[in-house]
């Protein structure tokens, strides 16, 4: 059964919300989509609006009311998200792994990166990769902690 995150009705079977109450989550759900399938392209609270015609405000007051988080937030932190994977998978560089997340400034993609996680990009493929020197590409070391998401059913549960 589809739960849902609002505010004060976490736990609630979608069912028993009202008609309003449905439709600001499908509304968040909608965004919070559109930010998972497009998050390396250039985003906005304005433009998600616009693609889901209706008001930026509203928008962003219904995502943060079903995802305690605003939109920017969620933006980064899938873009974030993506750059943890790249870290540990690849060997690409910082710069490389900024512009692939869709960063154009890739001074601000530091900045954000340990914002978000607390430590700088170098430190966490430090901290979460093994080099291996024969092939000089880097291998999955542990399960490393990944920024915040939420998850794609809009239930209040966040992924790590």
């Amino acid at each position: 059964m589809e739960r849902t995150g609002v505010a004060g009705l976490e736990g609630v079977p979608m069912a028993h919300l009202s008609g309003g109450q449905r439709q600001k989550v499908y509304l968040a759900n909608q965004a919070a989509r559109y930010i998972r399938e497009h998050w390396k392209e250039p985003l906005s609270a304005s433009f998600l609006a616009d693609k889901l015609e209706c008001n930026p405000d509203h928008l962003g007051r219904v995502f943060h009311a079903v995802y305690g988080r605003n939109l920017t937030d969620a933006i980064h932190e899938a873009r974030i998200n993506r750059a943890c994977r790249l870290l540990i998978e690849t060997n690409l560089t910082g710069s490389e792994i900024a512009y692939e997340c869709g960063y154009t400034d890739v001074d601000y993609f530091r900045r954000l990166f340990k914002k978000y996680m607390g430590i700088t990009a170098k430190e966490y493929r430090q901290a979460y990769c093994l080099v291996l020197p024969e092939a000089g590409s880097y291998t999955h070391l542990t399960l490393a902690p990944l920024a915040a998401v939420w998850s794609s059913g809009g239930d209040g549960r966040i992924k790590q």
